[in-house]
């Protein structure tokens, strides 16, 4: 189910902000920045990585308004995905 929300948000990412179906609130260049890093997360959940931290960690970048994703942080989209990504390969 997150990997799906994550490509759903990359295939936003890639909409103008005038699509209907672009939520305006994306950080798209941010989002477009980690794109890389964003699908091998999407991998990773696929295969079941099941370390709860890592999962939870992305869960929160995905679903939470004040994450880097929807709202500029001091930290970026790139940061965040990457330290979930080192903990859920930290379980391998």
């Amino acid at each position: 189910m997150l990997a799906s929300l994550i490509r759903h948000v990359l295939e936003a990412a890639e909409e103008s902000a005038d699509t209907v179906a672009a939520p305006a609130y994306l950080s798209r260049s941010e989002t477009r920045a980690a794109e890389p890093a964003l699908r091998r997360l999407a991998e990773l959940l696929e295969q079941g990585a099941g370390n709860v931290r890592g999962v939870a960690m992305a869960s929160v970048l995905l679903r939470d308004g004040a994450s880097p994703l929807y709202e500029r942080q001091e930290h970026s989209v790139a940061e965040d995905v990457c330290a979930a990504i080192t903990v859920l390969e930290g379980e391998r």
